[in-house]
């Protein structure tokens, strides 16, 4: 129930994923029809995780929107500080002038809408927060000359191949364009020869589709050791309630020899 001295209080941000604020918005539509709040609403979207507070600005404006953002680029938002940082030496990854762009990297937040720490879990704070308050965010990405930064995958599915880092998405896209494809997933798995190979995991639209078609049209658009060494074909991917591919789920049941 919408109560009558909400019309007379100054409301603070209400955070929400866009599911649920679209049921607290139809209630606040039939609030305003009886003239219990004002007509107007301010919305702002946002990009980001619990841990930085995506309600109080997120890392990510959702409304910064240009060439650069069509192509999956966000703009850091409003107060939101950014580092884009090699894993192994916690340092930042280099700008290449000729690309425009910095190398790969882990993205850093610190900003007042990061959180302090998990509560009551310094073990597990201690993982995700450095000394001088950046969150390790998990996201892999990159950053241009303008401070536009594109997300590439989450670190944990990143595939190491024979030193060369695999972003999974990357193949999916490839992937997911051949017509004989209805959706597909990527993962790593162990491989003696080069540390970890690219499995994917396929549900086909076109039952004729065979292992050898899909290599051989990845291998056409994929550099050499990004090519999916086995394929796998399901009837349904293995899903969460709200429909994404558990990718964790398929790493941990290895494929076939």
């Amino acid at each position: 129930t919408v109560n009558t001295s909400l019309a007379i209080q100054q409301l603070p941000p209400l955070p929400g994923v866009p599911e649920a604020l679209a049921g607290w918005f139809s209630s606040l539509d039939h609030a305003r029809e009886h003239g219990v709040l004002p007509a107007q609403r301010q919305v702002r979207a946002c990009i980001g995780q619990c841990e930085d507070n995506a309600a109080d600005g997120g890392f990510f404006d959702a409304f910064a929107r240009d060439a650069r953002t069509a192509d999956g680029a966000e703009l850091p938002a409003e107060l939101a500080e950014l580092r884009i940082v090699d894993p192994a030496t916690r340092t930042d990854t280099e700008f290449d002038s000729e690309t425009g762009k910095t190398a790969v990297g882990e993205i850093w937040i610190r900003g007042p809408q990061v959180m302090a720490g998990y509560w009551n879990r310094p073990d597990e704070t201690e993982k995700v927060m450095t000394g001088d308050g950046f969150f390790r965010s998990g996201d892999m990405g990159f950053m241009d000359e303008g401070g536009y930064t594109k997300i590439v995958d989450r670190k944990k599915d990143m595939i190491l191949v024979s030193g060369f880092n695999v972003y999974p998405n990357e193949i999916e896209d490839v992937l997911a364009s051949h017509p004989g494809v209805l959706e597909c997933a990527v993962v790593g798995a162990v491989n003696d020869e080069t540390g970890e190979m690219v499995v994917a995991h396929v549900v086909r639209k076109d039952d004729a589709m065979t292992t050898d078609a899909l290599r051989t049209f990845a291998r056409s658009q994929l550099t050499g050791y990004k090519v999916p060494r086995r394929v796998v074909f399901h009837d349904a991917l293995p899903k969460t309630n709200v429909g994404k591919v558990l990718r964790r789920a398929l790493r941990d049941d290895p494929p076939p020899p």
